[in-house]
């Protein structure tokens, strides 16, 4: 399964969650057009659960977790200026969907950015291509 994941997309991130499971954020499909696609993929049983897509479809973005376990990803192709923090669902609910929101904007669009999680649990958006 995740040959053909890896097939379908590329340039999109991936993050593992204190519950044993990635989240598959964005990309580009075979068409080499950004997706908005999430896709939550348990690591013990090897389910793939498809989630709600990203607030605005992104490749060559920056994602990480934070301390209480909830994922921000920002910037992408474009440029993007744009931030979304997705939601963790309550401790030990493996079925229920996350839930995303658009922060505010970072203040330039940055395209392959990275990003890293600082000690006081604000997230930095560094580098990039704006």
């Amino acid at each position: 399964m995740r040959r053909n994941l890896w097939r379908s997309r590329n340039c999109g991130d991936e993050i593992d969650s204190a519950l044993g499971q990635v989240l598959l954020l964005g990309g580009h499909d075979l068409n080499n057009t950004e997706t908005s696609s999430v896709r939550l993929v348990d690591l013990a049983t090897g389910v793939c659960t498809l989630q709600a897509d990203l607030i605005h479809p992104r490749s060559h973005f920056t994602a990480a977790r934070l301390p209480d376990g909830g994922i921000v990803c920002a910037g992408g192709a474009s440029p993007l200026s744009t931030v979304e923090l997705w939601g963790q669902p309550v401790q030990g609910a493996l079925d229920v969907a996350w839930i995303s929101r658009e922060l505010p904007a970072i203040s330039v669009g940055d395209d392959e950015c990275s990003g890293s999680v600082l000690g006081d649990g604000r997230f930095a958006v560094l580098g990039g291509i704006s």
